[in-house]
C-alpha cells in the first residue's frame, strides 16, 4: 500500500484481519492464509481515522491449481503431443505434459490413467488383466516446470486411447494433493486427428 501525498506527515498504517483464523496480515500488510476456509476482511487504518478494506476469500486447494491445461504440440498442422503410441510388442507409450503452477518442489507425482479402444471403452493390459494403471514420476518439478509423461504405461495390441482420471502431486514438505484431471490422449503420430 502507498501513502499519498508522498510527503504526507503521517504515514503510519495499522493492519488488520476480521478473522485470523482463515488470513492474517503482518504491518507490513501481507496477508497469508490461516487454517480455515472462508473470508475475512483486511483493513488498512490510517490514523486520521480513514480505512481501505478488502475481503480474500480462503479455499482449499485443488489439483487445477497446480496442473495446468494440457497444450497440445503441433507441426506442420499435425498433432505430435499428446499421443499414445503403440511400440511392436505392444506396449502403449504415453506423450503427455502440462506446466506446473504451484509454488513449492513436487518431489513425485503420480498419473492416474485408463486403457482404452479407440471407442473409449477400457481394454485390459495384457500382462496385469486391469485396464487402470498409474505411472509415478520422479521430480523434482520446480515452479514454473512441466509435468511430463514419456513412458510405456502398459501392454495392449487394441489400445489406441488413454484416458487420464487423476493426478496425485507429493510436495518436498511431504505433504500431498490429489484430484480429478480428466483429459483424452489419442493415438497416431502424427495425426491430425481434430482433438
Amino acid at each position: 500500500m502507498t501513502t499519498s501525498p508522498a510527503n504526507a506527515v503521517d504515514k503510519t498504517v495499522t493492519w488488520t484481519s476480521s478473522n485470523n483464523n482463515v488470513a492474517t496480515v503482518n504491518q507490513s500488510g501481507v496477508v497469508t492464509a490461516g487454517a480455515k476456509i472462508g473470508k475475512a476482511t483486511i483493513t488498512a487504518r490510517l490514523n486520521n481515522g480513514k480505512t481501505v478494506t478488502c475481503t480474500v476469500n480462503v479455499r482449499k486447494a485443488t489439483i487445477s491449481d497446480y496442473v495446468g491445461p494440457t497444450k497440445q504440440e503441433m507441426s506442420d498442422g499435425f498433432r505430435t503431443m499428446p499421443v499414445v503410441e503403440a511400440n511392436s510388442v505392444g506396449g502403449i507409450k504415453v506423450k503427455w505434459h502440462a506446466p506446473y503452477l504451484g509454488t513449492q518442489n513436487v518431489n513425485y507425482y503420480t498419473v492416474y490413467m485408463t486403457l482404452c479402444d479407440k471407442f473409449g471403452k477400457p481394454v485390459r493390459d495384457s500382462i496385469t488383466g486391469k485396464s487402470k494403471v498409474a505411472c509415478r514420476v520422479v521430480g523434482p518439478v520446480k515452479p514454473g516446470g512441466v509435468f511430463t509423461l514419456y513412458n510405456i504405461v502398459g501392454y495392449s495390441p487394441i489400445c489406441e486411447v488413454v484416458k487420464i482420471n487423476k493426478i496425485k502431486l507429493e510436495f518436498a514438505d511431504g505433504t500431498t494433493l490429489q484430484g480429478n484431471y480428466t483429459y483424452i490422449i489419442k493415438g497416431g503420430n502424427p495425426a491430425n486427428d481434430g482433438i
